[in-house]
């Protein structure tokens, strides 16, 4: 299938598409309406480490432990200790939801917390903000005071040992005599446990800056505020979601429906099925009211008057004499295509009869409204004559040999000599004998009279007759020997057509 011919099945299957598309957005509507409302608060928090250098005022960031240290917080946000925490601080039954965003290259972590309430969820997230901001002050305060604590003793012991030295030193200065190399080994000694003491003493205030430093690693940069509007449900984007489930759906029913349905919507299926160029084609015109006959000025009278023309010289001979209108199954309009194409015959100068053949379920005396008390039934079982039941109608040069009155036994009628008698008589009296038969399908009728006649017409409905009846029936109508079987088109859209005319125009030039 080209672009062509998608466009067409979802032309002719919109309103599945449309009934699809409207129940799904109708669904979405419903249960995002039935969806419990939720708003989401979000607080961001900014998270830095640094590191002291050789400086007491030299402080450099380490990106790489701020990375670590955000990606253990985002999991301590959702970790069972924080959550009971923070249940137990809200009186909340259950854990709201949580949702850690860090953005990429940057020291900010987003809490976002769900509520039914916009303003529980704002202090829900603000809360869980300063659980976690004092989570990482006691780690930081443990560690703190235990490395405190050592550097604390070994400043004292250090500070001890200088003390020791000092009055070591003091006491050999003044000692007499002096002593000159117990003085200079206690100046050495002295010297060391000072260099010792200043070390420890940078150690410890470079730890208790540090110390201060990282008790202020986290911060909240942006707390939460309450939302103006819930976060869930997002009608825009369920509805967007209906639709487009809708529209993927629909064309995929439209599709399947398309497959399974045998109906010839298009003349070009019905080229495809019956491997030939129609005849004819009779164009859909809506508007016509209940009349019946096409007026000679309506896109069906010219369709009509073509048709007139294809059938006269259908096979560069004389035009045919008798024809035979029939279709596949009931309901393509072949009673009425048969009346108007008498009609039209009768325009051009013709004699025609028109025989009711459909001893079934006959209609051309309703189309004519003429009465049906005696017709061809009685002929055939010689209870008249042609003459007796004939009728002229209003139709200028178009006579009538309505069915008559249902016999029991159409088939065995139709069949029967007294009805190749009969033709052979109307044949000699008019230009044109028109046959309207029942469908050949159902009953054998249509392929009794078939090889009787110089050209039959079989009816195909557009988007009404199904694909595989009408195959058949061209099919059996040619393996009947028939001498000519040709299709004409009803209901075809206006200007269908044309091309088709046009090809079998110069089919009819090339042979």
């Amino acid at each position: 299938m080209d672009a062509r011919q998608y466009g067409a099945v979802v032309w002719r299957r919109k309103w599945v598409i449309l009934t699809t598309t409207t129940m799904a957005v109708l669904i979405a509507l419903i249960i995002t309406l039935l969806m419990p409302i939720n708003y989401t608060a979000t607080t961001t928090i900014r998270i830095a480490t640094t590191t002291i250098g050789p400086a007491l005022d030299q402080r450099a960031f380490d990106m790489s432990y701020t990375d670590r240290l955000m990606n253990t917080y985002s999991k301590l946000a959702n970790s069972g200790p924080i959550l009971a925490q923070l249940m137990q601080k809200l009186n909340l039954i259950q854990p709201p939801a949580v949702h850690v965003d860090i953005p990429a290259n940057t020291e900010l972590m987003r809490l976002s917390v769900e509520g039914d309430d916009s303003a529980g969820a704002a202090v829900a997230a603000n809360t869980l903000a300063q659980l976690l901001i004092d989570d990482f002050k006691a780690s930081y305060s443990q560690i703190g005071k235990a490395a405190d604590q050592t550097l604390n003793a070994q400043l004292n012991q250090a500070k001890g040992e200088v003390d020791l030295a000092r009055r070591t030193y003091d006491a050999l200065l003044v000692q007499v005599p002096p002593n000159p190399e117990r003085i200079s080994a206690a100046r050495t000694t002295l010297q060391a446990r000072e260099d010792t003491y200043d070390r420890l003493l940078a150690q410890y205030q470079q730890a208790t800056l540090l110390q201060a430093t990282q008790a202020n690693t986290i911060s909240v940069a942006d707390p939460a505020i309450p939302p103006l509007y819930p976060s869930k449900p997002n009608i825009a984007l369920n509805l967007g979601l209906g639709l487009l489930v809708g529209l993927i759906g629909g064309a995929g029913l439209a599709f399947l429906f398309e497959n399974l349905d045998s109906t010839l919507t298009t003349t070009e299926q019905i080229v495809e099925t019956i491997q030939a160029t129609p005849i004819g084609w009779i164009p859909q015109v809506r508007g016509r009211g209940r009349s019946v006959f096409f007026s000679s000025h309506t896109p069906e009278g010219e369709a009509l008057a073509r048709l007139r023309t294809n059938i006269a010289h259908h096979d560069h001979s004389l035009p045919p004499t008798r024809l035979l209108v029939t279709s596949a199954e009931s309901g393509d309009g072949k009673s009425t295509i048969a009346a108007n194409l008498a009609r039209t015959l009768a325009q051009a100068g013709r004699g025609v009869v028109l025989v009711d053949a459909d001893l079934r379920m006959p209609a051309l005396h309703r189309i004519f409204s003429i009465p049906n008390a005696r017709g061809l039934s009685d002929i055939l079982q010689r209870r008249a004559t042609p003459d007796d039941v004939m009728q002229y109608t209003r139709v200028p040069g178009v006579w009538l040999i309505p069915s008559g009155p249902v016999p029991a036994n159409p088939a065995e009628l139709i069949g029967s000599t007294q009805m190749q008698a009969l033709l052979e008589q109307l044949t000699v009296r008019f230009d044109t004998v028109l046959l309207d038969t029942p469908p050949f399908l159902p009953v054998t009728d249509a392929a009794l009279l078939a090889p009787q006649v110089d050209q039959v017409l079989l009816i195909v409905a557009r988007a009404h007759s199904r694909r595989e009846p009408v195959r058949a029936a061209f099919q059996q109508l040619q393996d009947l020997q028939t001498r000519s079987v040709d299709v004409v088109v009803n209901h075809a859209e206006p200007g269908e057509a044309y091309g088709y005319y046009a090809y079998r125009a110069r089919e009819t030039d090339e042979s």
